[in-house]
């Protein structure tokens, strides 16, 4: 399929702008506007709507199913409704008991209490977490 300047131009802001995540967004093209995706072609004086999906979003996740991943070699915590597998995290991490006492929990508290002081540390955590997010949270 080729993409026109403007529905390129859509495509790549949902991409970088959305990490890749699942969104859908519509646009709606200007009149003599030629788009050859799977969209019938009309008539260049009637509107045609154009809906594009990036790709698929990180799984959901229930606190259920988070709540079965709560041992050392097997911990997913959650902080900020983002689900993370911190399982290779651990050995690395000096003081493991902060970490695995919130093994398959809801971690956020103390997350937020932990990284409260903006220093080193925080900086760091705040720089690392992201590798270690495996999907979100549902209610």
């Amino acid at each position: 399929m080729r993409l026109t300047p403007p529905l390129l131009l859509v495509t790549a802001a949902l991409l970088i702008g959305a990490g890749c995540s699942s969104k859908t967004t519509t646009r709606i093209p200007e009149q003599g506007d030629t788009t050859n995706g799977n969209v019938a072609q009309q008539p260049a004086n009637t509107k045609q709507s154009v809906t594009i999906t990036t790709p698929n979003a990180m799984p959901v996740f229930t606190l259920d199913e988070v709540e079965t991943h709560a041992v050392l070699r097997d911990c997913w915590i959650v902080i900020h409704e983002k689900v993370y597998d911190v399982s290779s995290f651990i050995p690395k991490y000096p003081d493991k008991k902060t970490i695995t006492d919130q093994c398959g929990k809801n971690a956020t508290t103390i997350f937020d209490q932990l990284t409260a002081t903006p220093d080193e540390k925080t900086a760091n955590a705040l720089k690392l977490l992201p590798q270690y997010e495996i999907g979100t949270l549902t209610q």
